[in-house]
């Protein structure tokens, strides 16, 4: 929860690391698209992991529009 907070407040390795466990269900219910809005909050901030598994989510379709 403590890593939810610092995510809400712009945290860019809590939104990283929250998208990390959503995508591979670690402690939490697998959510690709929850796992994609948390990316996609850090990528917006130009941390590089998180555009990279950003990427990967659209180029697999997982939890991400079809683009």
């Amino acid at each position: 929860q403590n890593w939810r907070l610092l995510a809400e407040q712009g945290d860019v390795h809590a939104q990283y690391n929250l998208g990390w466990l959503y995508q591979q269900r670690d402690g939490v219910p697998q959510d690709y698209a929850e796992a994609a809005n948390w990316y996609r909050k850090a990528a917006e901030q130009g941390f590089t992991p998180a555009q990279t598994n950003l990427g990967f989510m659209y180029a697999k379709v997982n939890g991400v529009p079809q683009d």
